[in-house]
């Protein structure tokens, strides 16, 4: 079995703290290297690898995802899913530039308002809004988003969309964000008219008397359906804790179990699943917090994220696994710097069983985190998840 630890936003040296992580110590006594992605690791990861061949002009099915995550119905694969969020567009010389959720300070209850109307606007068009379950209600576990759906139109082509996640919209232009491909004309129209509205929305007004920036521009992302989404049967039985809703989704199509990870709070419930499933099947737990820091520009905020998963997870599974012959490996989906320009990630991994974790550095040894051979994913993963 296997413990398959993903941190966005790893690097080989982030600020020469790594030499005194568990990770760079690991990468003395055990096996360490680079592996290479290329596209979107998550599909890849969970067998999806003929969905982003097919993924052309058009979002990946996101929305389908996160309702499979989120909703506790099993939504219904062949309506047309898609994501929304809110955000702020503030005017820089000629341009308008996006604020993330993170800067605007919304809340699930003035969020929630603000869908309720775009909604009630936008049934016309037959798109249903799925308010958040009971669970996802408190701000420190909602994702940030709501989602919508649709019966599917008889020419689905229609909605062959490409819009850019909720996430990466942070400083960039409205210009060079704008919706692409065949559908891309009716959906800027919805957020146009949903701009309209929000623009005289009691809850912006309010936020304006208080001091704070209105939530003036809904965004949609990842519209499709689930029809092309597959049950993945080669992967083992297995747990996969993760505060990303997409993710989440993508494990619960493979069976996996899912428990929720909140990167903000105490870790004692996921090293307890660990201990418990250990010896049952392969545990995926995956950090995004640092990852997130760092496309806000704020270095000492990701430093400190990666510390605390060093010293409070890290550090207390080298304990539970010591002796046996699980692994532990330590990775990461998404890097601390942007892709090469063909999309191709290559991030830092280290492997070592059990037996070996707590093993004395010995002179001859010269291993180091992040340095080695660089190998495909599907080398690896095949490697890890047995």
């Amino acid at each position: 079995m296997a413990v398959v630890v993903m941190i966005d936003g790893l690097s080989a040296a982030v600020g020469g703290a790594v030499e005194r992580w568990q990770w760079h110590r690991l990468a003395v006594v055990a096996k360490s290297g680079r592996i290479s992605w290329s596209g979107h690791p998550f599909f890849a990861w969970f067998g999806q690898e003929a969905l982003l061949q097919k993924a052309q002009m058009r979002d990946l099915p996101y929305g389908y995802l996160a309702a499979l995550a989120l909703l506790e119905e099993l939504p219904d694969p062949e309506r047309i899913w898609c994501c929304l969020g809110f955000t702020h567009l503030y005017q820089k010389q000629q341009d308008l530039l996006f604020l993330s959720p993170e800067r605007t300070g919304q809340s699930v209850a003035e969020a929630s308002s603000l869908a309720e109307a775009l909604a009630e606007d936008w049934a016309e068009e037959g798109w249903v809004w799925h308010p958040p379950t009971a669970r996802f209600l408190a701000d420190g576990s909602w994702p940030g988003f709501f989602l919508l759906s649709r019966a599917p139109t008889s020419k689905p082509e229609e909605w062959s969309v490409l819009t850019t996640p909720f996430n990466l919209l942070e400083g960039e232009s409205l210009r060079s964000r704008m919706p692409q491909g065949p559908g891309a004309a009716r959906l800027i129209q919805q957020l146009t008219n949903g701009q309209m509205l929000l623009a005289r929305h009691e809850r912006n007004r309010q936020r304006q008397q208080e001091g704070r920036m209105p939530l003036n521009s809904p965004w949609l992302w990842g519209v499709g359906s689930g029809k092309e989404l597959r049950t993945v049967s080669e992967m083992a039985p297995g747990v996969c804790c993760t505060a990303d809703p997409f993710l989440a989704g993508l494990a619960r199509l493979a069976g996996q179990q899912i428990y929720w990870l909140d990167e903000q709070a105490d870790w004692g419930e996921m090293l307890s699943i660990v201990a418990q499933r250990r010896g049952s099947g392969p545990v995926l737990v995956h950090f995004a917090m640092p990852a997130l820091f760092m496309r806000h520009r704020q270095s000492e905020s990701a430093q400190k994220a990666l510390d605390k998963i060093d010293q409070h997870f890290v550090k207390p599974v080298l304990d539970i696994l010591q002796g046996s012959n699980s692994q532990l490996v330590i990775s990461a989906f998404y890097g601390a710097e942007q892709p090469a320009p063909n999309g191709e990630w290559e991030l830092p991994w280290v492997m070592g069983e059990g037996s070996l974790l707590q093993k004395s550095r010995r002179f001859w040894h010269r291993g180091a985190f992040g340095q080695g051979e660089s190998h495909p994913w599907q080398e690896l993963r095949r490697e890890w998840q047995r």
